[in-house]
């Protein structure tokens, strides 16, 4: 069946932000039976690196609004770090289109919808725990800077729990930070200097609390006898660090199915809405900072997450999701690709290597078509045509499994289209990650992983550098490829030279009902060109063969300017007679339309001959040379009997 298909934009989806969002947004919309098309740079808007972010960031000119019925926008991670222009384009570009399915989170874009987390509960209940369990008296809140609305709603979760045990938070207990160990360790400074000291401080943020507690325990305050420290974010350091923090895990995956929840009122406003509130997408995390006992649980389940390198046990059926760095630094990767011969040879390998991005049903390699070329780059939209150089399935290639790798101009498709298949009737909704491909600021296409929502797949570190790894083998093909031009061609005409059709030849390997063809083209009177208008015209004459002799070469074959005015056309394929004659009449009718618009006085002309036979062995194209370029000489005699020439 059909699909509605919703649209969600993000950046940097390994982070643990991202990942709760994406885990309401999934669940959600597998309710609904809703694929979800994901679109994300994999690093954050606020990237040092600014022509690689470029690069990223190119990724959201590809979305079509047009394939979708609904559009999400994670506005904190397009807006992290104060940098709004992202969020701001974004929002003109939807303004000026009148797309009106869409809702942000947590952020504001002007005229449009937006669902917030709630910050408000999640602080309340910190707040509860430290007043109630604790019986903490001075509590401080170490906040995000003030001009910040998260800053102050988070706040406001700390004063709702006093006035709910009868007291009045005092506002002087606020001290304003920047979310960042910083903030903690400024703190802790600061404390270490007064006399009145809190009994607990309730942190905006992990990062906080962690610089907090450490900075207090190397100055001798002990963390929690003489002060608790909580934090907020449930985030993977403060698990692990030495005094394991206290912590609340956010509720975004409530705030993005309460998105999924806006868009089915506007675009089944018919069906049912199923109520998510009780789905348990957050909640309070006790551990060392605060006094309580540990939750062990938690703390080895975002252990075992952070692990770079952990030993695989190759016998488990589940082995597909357990892929780590571990296994991806293992696997040699990156020199396997770097160490390719051709741009073809590259694509091939990062086929083999599939398997390293494991779980996902299908996935795809969608490149420019001049993505080779070294003189052409690409750095803002995509263009009008993309070529799907690969499509990749679990389990071992088949021919009838529908798995490719070729970069072929019949793979073309309309970009509209963002892939052929993404409108396509399934069993089950799926999700579609759309990363970008490209090196520095030099867009080379894009990557689609799709997988089955119920699968609750998530990019990760591994994915992250895995795409890494093909973006820098790819541009390491295309300078190869570059390198091998300049051996490889002739630097006037732009067409192959002799020894990259010797270099063709050597690498030809036998194969079944294949024909061999061989034509020759020789330019007629370069002498009398030269002798009468220069032998810049003489030049001009030879590109125009060159033109012509191009204007009838097929995929997989080789054209090659053999040296002065002779051109070879040679390809291995499926050939006859009759089509042969029918490309040499092309060939004339392309000089015929070169000369009309010339304007010359003079008229550049050449003769062609060509010669097929079944291909059998490396001398089947010295034969065929000799027979096309006898055919050749024929119609030359031919044309000059009949004053063409």
């Amino acid at each position: 069946m059909k699909r509605k298909l919703i649209g969600f934009l993000t950046a940097n989806p390994e982070n643990e932000v991202q990942n709760r969002l994406i885990e309401g947004l999934f669940s959600q919309c597998k309710y609904y039976g809703y694929d979800v098309a994901v679109v994300s740079p994999l690093v954050q808007i606020s990237h040092y690196f600014k022509d690689y972010l470029k690069g990223e960031l190119n990724i959201y000119n590809l979305i079509n609004l047009d394939l979708f019925d609904g559009l999400i926008i994670d506005s904190v991670s397009l807006s992290e770090d104060n940098t709004s222009w992202v969020l701001e384009a974004i929002g003109k570009q939807l303004k000026k289109v009148g797309y009106t399915n869409v809702v942000t989170i947590d952020v504001p874009i002007d005229g449009i919808h937006m669902v917030e987390t709630d910050d408000v509960k999640a602080f309340r209940t910190l707040t509860d725990h430290v007043l109630d369990v604790h019986h903490c008296q001075n509590v401080w809140y170490l906040s995000g800077p003030e001009e910040m609305a998260i800053s102050q709603k988070r706040l406001e979760g700390v004063k709702r729990s006093f006035e709910a045990h009868g007291k009045r938070f005092n506002i002087r207990n606020v001290i304003y930070g920047d979310f960042w160990y910083t903030g903690g360790e400024k703190l802790a400074q600061m404390i270490y200097d007064t006399e009145k000291r809190p009994d607990a401080v309730i942190c905006a943020s992990d990062y906080m609390a962690i610089g907090l507690a450490n900075s207090l325990l190397k100055r001798g305050i002990s963390v929690p006898d003489e002060i608790i420290v909580t934090g907020f974010d449930a985030i993977a350091e403060g698990a692990i660090n030495d005094l394991a923090i206290t912590t609340y895990t956010p509720e975004s995956g409530a705030a993005a199915a309460e998105a999924v929840n806006y868009l089915r009122g506007l675009i089944d406003p018919d069906k049912t809405i199923i109520d998510s509130a009780d789905a348990g997408y957050g909640g309070l995390l006790c551990c060392d900072s605060c006094g309580c006992r540990t939750n062990m649980k938690y703390v080895r389940r975002r252990l075992g997450k952070a692990l770079y390198r952990s030993q695989i046990n190759y016998g488990d059926d589940g082995i597909a999701d357990k892929i780590n760095i571990g296994l991806l630094l293992d696997s040699y990767m990156f020199e396997n690709l770097t160490s390719a011969e051709s741009p073809e040879d590259c694509l091939k390998r990062i086929f083999a290597n599939i398997y390293l991005v494991r779980p996902f049903d299908h996935f795809y390699l969608c490149l420019r078509d001049d993505w080779t070329e070294h003189d052409k780059k690409l750095v803002e939209r995509y263009p009008p045509k993309m070529r799907m150089v690969m499509h990749a399935v679990p389990g071992e290639f088949s021919e009838d499994s529908g798995q490719f790798c070729e970069d072929s101009p019949e793979r073309e498709f309309d970009t509209r289209l963002m892939i052929p298949s993404l409108k396509d009737e399934r069993s089950e909704p799926c999700v579609f990650y759309f990363s970008p491909v490209h090196f520095e600021d030099n867009t080379f296409g894009y990557a689609v992983l799709q997988c089955a929502l119920q699968k609750m797949r998530k990019l990760d570190v591994v994915f992250h550098n895995w795409i890494r790894n093909l973006d820098n083998a790819l541009e390491m093909a295309r300078a190869q490829n570059r390198l091998r031009d300049f051996s490889e061609r002739d630097p006037m005409t732009g067409l192959l030279n002799r020894r990259a059709l010797d270099n063709w030849l050597e690498e030809i390997k036998p194969g079944e009902n294949r024909h061999a063809l061989f034509m020759v083209a020789d330019m007629d009177g370069l002498k009398t060109i030269n002798d009468n208008y220069g032998h810049l015209e003489g030049d001009y004459g030879i590109n125009c063969i060159a033109e012509a002799i191009k204007s009838i070469t097929r995929f997989n074959e080789l054209c090659v300017r053999a040296g002065g005015d002779e051109f070879y056309l040679v390809g291995l394929g499926d050939y006859d007679e009759e089509t042969l004659a029918e490309r040499e009449r092309q060939f004339y009718k392309k000089l015929d339309e070169i000369n009309r618009s010339s304007g010359k006085e003079y008229e550049a002309t050449a003769s062609i001959g060509s010669a097929i036979c079944d291909y059998n062995g490396e001398d089947t194209f010295k034969k065929l040379l000799k027979q096309a370029d006898a055919n050749m000489y024929r119609n030359k005699y031919e044309r000059k009997k009949k004053h063409l020439l």
